[in-house]
C-alpha cells in the first residue's frame, strides 16, 4: 500500500501516527518512518495492521511478500493439509490453518477472490 494510503486510512478511523506510537512505546517519528518505508519496526508494523484490519503482506508487500499456498500429499479443499509458505521460510504449523485462509483471502482483491471461488468450485465440482 501506498504511504499516503496507510496515513489516510488511519484518518478516516480517527487513528493519529502519535496514537499508535503510544500504543508502541516509540516516537512519532518512528511511526512515520515505518509507514514511509524509512524504517522498520515489526511492533509497530504489526499494530498498525491490526488498527487499519488489513495484513501486513498488503500494507508492505516489500517487505512481506506474497504467500504462496502448498497442499499436503493428502489435498484437501477446506481441510488442515492447507500450508502457507513464504519464499525462504520452513511451514508452520497446523494449528493457525483457518486464521492464515482467512488472512490470505481478506489480502485479495474482490476480483481475485471471486476468481479463487470459482476454481474451487471447480475443484470441488471434479
Amino acid at each position: 500500500m501506498h504511504p499516503a494510503d496507510i496515513t489516510a486510512a488511519l484518518k478516516k478511523l480517527g487513528v493519529s501516527q502519535a496514537d499508535i506510537a503510544r500504543e508502541c512505546g516509540v516516537e512519532r517519528q518512528a511511526v512515520s518512518s515505518v509507514i514511509n518505508g524509512r524504517g522498520r519496526s515489526k511492533r509497530v508494523e504489526a499494530s498498525i495492521a491490526s488498527v487499519l484490519g488489513v495484513p501486513l503482506e498488503r500494507l508492505w508487500p516489500d517487505r512481506y511478500g506474497a504467500a504462496v499456498s502448498v497442499l499436503g500429499d493428502r489435498n484437501q479443499v477446506a481441510g488442515a493439509n492447507i500450508t502457507t509458505v513464504r519464499v525462504g521460510e520452513s511451514p508452520p504449523s497446523y494449528g493457525d490453518t483457518e486464521a492464515r485462509i482467512l488472512r490470505l483471502w481478506r489480502a485479495l482483491e474482490p476480483d481475485q477472490q471471486s476468481a479463487v471461488e470459482q476454481y474451487m468450485r471447480r475443484l470441488i465440482a471434479g
